[in-house]
């Protein structure tokens, strides 16, 4: 009986593993059939996606225009709780626009206009007008003033008396300029000017370069590194004029600032780029001798160096050994001479310029501001207390007016007062030796 239920048992289990196994079989068939239904929907998309993005790359105008239509939608708003929401926004918008007065902060407006408008409010760069010319020896102003008027435009030029036979004439364009000094030029008459800004080449120094370099190597050098250079020149001793290990290069004025100041070496040779020093010296012609401008825009009278003729100090045939005489004072020294009289007067007067145009620093003014009244008024009239309190002040010094010419006024009228005076002088001594040869050949 045991055995027989045991065999029952066993039947059993077997038929229901059998059908456990049986049922497990159809759902692995099942979901095998799931997942190839999947890969299959899957290779589809696929290939839908691809043809969907070849259509987009061969006709990206016909997507757009359907993109471009959106269904309409329709909003329904509560225009009284919109009011209510929005007010303190306008309101604070009304202060911001009183408190900012800038043409900017004003609101676009509507049309074609508001697209203009700030184009109006660009600033534009102002070019730099051409330098003046100063004309010397004008002794009929009218024919002067014919001359100019029929060869050039009237509203090319202005024209301004300075002091005698002098006029200043002021150009608003760089072709009237030009062609006011040509005519000057084919008429011989006698003027200077200054170099034009807008023509002003870009200068450094490049130092640690030695002497012995060709100034046409060193232009080749840069030439052949990219540079725009125009010339290079060998700087000087001031004193002993012996040439020093730099050279002063002159650039275009298109040239890029940035890039010379990169500039390594040259020549082979390491080189330290360095920003011209602004003399303090006054500027004197090397043509005429006068003080304010430089003989390269010079078309003056030429007047020597050494003995004061009118020639070029190339020219002068006067021995080393005879001494020199001075353009300005008439003393034994070279015109050039900065121990002149007139060339440390006038550098005086430069001088006091400069120091009236530079501002007080903040410590003198926050010391002024902490002083009493009083004690200001004291120290401004050099007053003691003792002569405040008796009331006998003394009367204050009459000030000098200030100099409302430019300095090359100053300059030029000095020049030609001397230039004058020297005349005058040779006049009188034609004059005496024409009075005393009668009077020696009768006594002879």
């Amino acid at each position: 009986m045991a055995s027989c239920s045991s065999i029952k048992i066993k039947t059993e289990t077997e038929h229901l593993l059998y059908k456990f196994y049986t049922e497990e079989k159809s759902e692995r068939e099942k979901l095998q059939s799931l997942v190839n239904d999947l890969k299959g929907q899957i290779e589809e998309l696929q290939l839908q996606l691809k043809t969907i993005q070849e259509q987009k790359l061969a006709d990206p105008d016909k997507q757009n225009v359907n993109t471009e239509k959106p269904m309409p939608t329709e909003y329904v708003t509560d225009e009284e709780e919109l009011v209510k929401e929005t007010e303190w926004v306008r309101q604070k918008s009304r202060k911001k626009r009183k408190l900012n007065s800038s043409p900017l902060s004003s609101p676009p407006q509507q049309g074609p206009e508001s697209s203009e408008k700030p184009k109006e409010n660009v600033k534009v760069k102002r070019q730099p007008t051409p330098p003046p010319i100063v004309v010397e020896s004008i002794k009929n102003y009218q024919e002067f003033y014919d001359l100019l008027s029929t060869n050039l435009m009237k509203d090319s030029f202005i024209m301004k008396m300075m002091n005698g036979e002098k006029v200043k004439i002021n150009s608003y364009s760089d072709d009237s300029y030009r062609s006011i000094t040509k005519l000057l030029l084919q008429n011989n008459c006698l003027w200077y000017s200054y170099e034009n800004k807008q023509d002003r080449p870009i200068r450094v120094m490049a130092k640690n370069l030695h002497f012995s370099c060709l100034p046409n190597r060193i232009v080749e050098d840069l030439t052949n590194q990219g540079y725009k250079i125009e010339e290079a020149v060998n700087k000087l001793s001031w004193r002993s004029k012996e040439p020093l290990s730099m050279f002063m290069l002159s650039f275009k004025k298109d040239e890029d600032i940035k890039k010379i100041y990169e500039i390594k070496s040259i020549l082979g040779c390491k080189v330290e780029i360095q920003p011209l020093k602004t003399s303090k010296l006054i500027p004197q012609c090397k043509r005429c001798q006068a003080y304010g401008h430089t003989q390269k825009y010079c078309s003056k009278e030429p007047r020597c160096v050494k003995c004061t003729g009118k020639h070029l100090t190339r020219d002068c045939n006067k021995p080393v050994e005879a001494k020199p005489k001075c353009v300005h004072c008439g003393e034994p020294h070279p015109a050039n001479y900065r121990g002149c009289i007139v060339a440390k007067e006038l550098q005086n007067m430069k001088n006091k310029n400069i120091r009236k145009n530079v501002p007080v620093p903040n410590s003198q003014g926050q010391a002024n501001k902490n002083k009493s009244p009083s004690v200001t008024k004291l120290a401004s009239k050099n007053v003691s207390y003792a002569q405040m309190t008796k009331g006998a002040q003394p009367q204050p010094q009459s000030l000098t007016k200030p100099v409302n010419q430019n300095m090359d006024e100053k300059i030029n009228t000095i020049i030609n007062l001397l230039t004058t005076f020297d005349e005058r002088l040779k006049k009188l001594e034609g004059s005496t030796k024409a009075v005393t040869k009668p009077k020696n050949c009768s006594n002879g």
